[in-house]
C-alpha cells in the first residue's frame, strides 16, 4: 500500500513539475489576453523576455501560408521574421505605457473587416484571410480613456496566445494613418 501511495505521490508531482515548466496558459478570450497583457506588465525583465520569446509563432510559415494563402503568406512570413526578433522586449512596451500613466488594458477582438475597431491594417488582413481567425489588440490607456498606445495584432493558436505583428504587408504602401481604427478616429475628433 505504501509503495503505491508513494508511487501516486511521485506521479502528481511529476505532472505538477511539468505543469510549471510549461508555463502559464490563458483562455482564447479577451479575457484570457488581458490577464496575459496585465502578467506581462507585472513581470520581471527576465520573465517577461521569457514570455515575450513565448509569444512567438511556432512554423510561422506554414501559418502564414495557410492562413492568408501561397501569396500573401510568404510576405507575411517575411516580414513577421524582424517582429518576431523583437518579442523578448515586449515588457518595455508595458513599462513605456505605465510611465505616462496609461495603466489600463482595454482588450479588442476582431472577427470581421466591419469592425469599427479595427485598424485599417487589421482590416485588410481579415478580408485576405483563407483560413479566418480572430485577431486581437491590446490597448493601454489613461484611466477613463479609450486611446493609448497600441499593441496588435495577436491570435490563439495551439493553445495560447502568440503575437503575429502588423501585418503591413496586407497594404503595402501603408502609412501610420492605416494603424488606427475608425473607432480612434471618431474618439479622437470628440476629444476622448
Amino acid at each position: 500500500m505504501r509503495k503505491v501511495r508513494a508511487l501516486l505521490m511521485l506521479v502528481g508531482l511529476l505532472f505538477v513539475l511539468l505543469a510549471c515548466k510549461k508555463g502559464k496558459t490563458y483562455p482564447d478570450s479577451q479575457d484570457g489576453l488581458k490577464q496575459l497583457a496585465t502578467d506581462l506588465s507585472a513581470a520581471s525583465d527576465d520573465d517577461s523576455a521569457k514570455m515575450g520569446k513565448e509569444l512567438t509563432l511556432p512554423n510561422a510559415d506554414k501559418w502564414f501560408a495557410a492562413t492568408f494563402g501561397p501569396e500573401l503568406g510568404p510576405k507575411l512570413a517575411t516580414e513577421y521574421s524582424s517582429e518576431a526578433a523583437k518579442l523578448p522586449t515586449i515588457g518595455s512596451f508595458f513599462k513605456a505605457a505605465k510611465a505616462k500613466g496609461k495603466s489600463d488594458l482595454l482588450i479588442e477582438k476582431h472577427m470581421t473587416a466591419d469592425d469599427d475597431g479595427a485598424n485599417i491594417l487589421q482590416e485588410e488582413a481579415i478580408k485576405a484571410m483563407k483560413t479566418p481567425v480572430p485577431l486581437y489588440t491590446i490597448n493601454a490607456v489613461e484611466p477613463g480613456k479609450t486611446i493609448g498606445s497600441s499593441l496588435w495584432s495577436f491570435v490563439y493558436v495551439d493553445g495560447n496566445f502568440r503575437y503575429v505583428g502588423k501585418l503591413k504587408a496586407v497594404k503595402p504602401g501603408a502609412t501610420p494613418l492605416d494603424e488606427l481604427s475608425k473607432k480612434d478616429l471618431k474618439d479622437a475628433l470628440k476629444g476622448e
